[in-house]
């Protein structure tokens, strides 16, 4: 997520429209999530979004051990306009299962969600 945030206004990034958006960060504190949520959604970045899924924020603790993202995440989900998903083991953490990018993907939103991606390998 402070990639994608820290390219914004660059010839690098571009607005996403009818995708399916996946973020995940390292080290990132609850109030570093919300600076960054808040100006994704001040510059549209979510208008044209299918949904949104949040990977593993590992890290980022506050001081007295505390791990606010969560937390952060649950209230984004909240006012979003599209569906949002947390708690995808895909990230930084021993549990990281590949997500391939830019890829075709389906979202069943239903009462148990599923996530299927392509592989993103020609075959498969």
């Amino acid at each position: 997520m402070s990639v994608v945030c820290s390219l914004l206004g660059t010839p690098y990034v571009s607005m996403p429209k009818d995708a399916i958006l996946f973020f995940e960060d390292i080290d990132e504190r609850g109030y570093s999530v919300d600076r960054m949520l808040t100006q994704l959604t001040q510059v549209g970045w979510f208008d044209e979004a299918k949904a949104v899924i949040f990977g593993q924020f590992t890290g980022g603790q506050e001081a007295d051990g505390r791990q606010l993202a969560p937390k952060v995440i649950q209230r984004f989900a909240q006012s979003a306009s599209c569906p949002v998903f947390s708690g995808l083991p895909s990230g930084h953490d021993d549990e990281n299962r590949v997500l391939p990018l830019n890829t075709r993907g389906w979202l069943n939103p239903g009462k148990n969600p599923a996530l299927r991606v392509e592989t993103g390998v020609d075959g498969e």
